[in-house]
């Protein structure tokens, strides 16, 4: 627990920077994270917000979430999927899910 708070206070002293680019690296860390923990995730954009990064405080808005998993897809760590239905989920890269 002592270590979410320690992230929490990590990236609202990033928010408050107003450094775009440090923010989005911040949240693409907690994603890392939060991946590293649980693997068989997957989600939509705001279930990533709302799931994935509850400790992030509310000035990460999608647009830098979103801009957060395309950096992870680059590097491999998320991939993006687009559902039946037009849905669009973000799930690890490094865990293969069965179909």
């Amino acid at each position: 627990m002592a270590a979410r708070s320690t992230a929490k206070l990590r990236l609202t002293t990033v928010y408050d920077s107003g450094d775009d680019e440090a923010e989005v690296d911040a949240i693409a860390t907690e994603i890392e994270h939060y991946l590293e923990k649980h693997p068989r995730s997957k989600d939509s954009l705001e279930g990533v917000r709302s799931w994935w990064l509850p400790c992030v405080p509310l000035a990460a808005t999608s647009f830098k979430v979103e801009r957060a998993l395309e950096r992870l897809i680059q590097r491999g760590v998320v991939s993006k999927e687009l559902l039946p239905d037009g849905r669009v989920v973000y799930c690890s890269a490094r865990f293969k899910q069965s179909p």
